[in-house]
């Protein structure tokens, strides 16, 4: 637990701000190649940025989350998913920012993809460790809400309760 308040806190003191008003933000963890990245991407349509973790992380294995804002447009998810994957990043985690608790995130987390995050963070939120290949499948969405529907059930049991609890409210 200490150490997803230490993430997050990371993560809100250094908010990621796009430069254009209609651009993504792409947060990308410092342990993994942030130029591949960053290199891929089309600078008019994402700002990226490098997300410094705290001293204790100290392996790429500690990295292996995607968070989704809800106002990310499924074209921009996919194609910052298909670039990361395809730079060599191993992925096995994804969740939708604000799943998990029980307030709308702001405005610039709701568009930002955080590639990346926290592994500890994902497996105590109960997502499931994804391979590649169920990663990609992801990606074949015709819609966002396709997408998150697709994203919300690989939830394990435990966080989808988390989920619906929250929807209930």
């Amino acid at each position: 637990m200490f150490r997803i308040i230490i993430l997050t806190v990371i993560l809100v003191s250094t908010p990621i701000l796009a430069e254009e008003k209609n651009a993504i933000n792409v947060g990308v963890c410092s342990l993994l190649p942030f130029s591949l990245v960053s290199q891929s991407l089309n600078t008019e349509s994402y700002s990226v940025k490098i997300i410094n973790v705290p001293k204790f992380v100290k392996s790429k294995s500690e990295c292996e989350a995607i968070w989704v804002g809800v106002d990310v447009p499924l074209e921009s998810a996919k194609e910052v998913i298909d670039k990361s994957i395809s730079s060599g990043i191993t992925l096995r985690y994804i969740g939708i920012h604000g799943d998990y608790d029980f307030k709308r995130p702001p405005d610039e987390i709701n568009r930002t993809i955080t590639i990346g995050a926290s592994t500890r963070a994902a497996i105590d939120q109960g997502l499931k460790k994804l391979d590649k290949n169920e990663l990609i499948s992801l990606l074949a969405s015709k819609s966002e809400e396709e997408f998150h529907e697709k994203i919300r059930n690989t939830y394990s049991i435990i966080s989808m309760r988390n989920w619906v609890h929250k929807i209930r409210d």
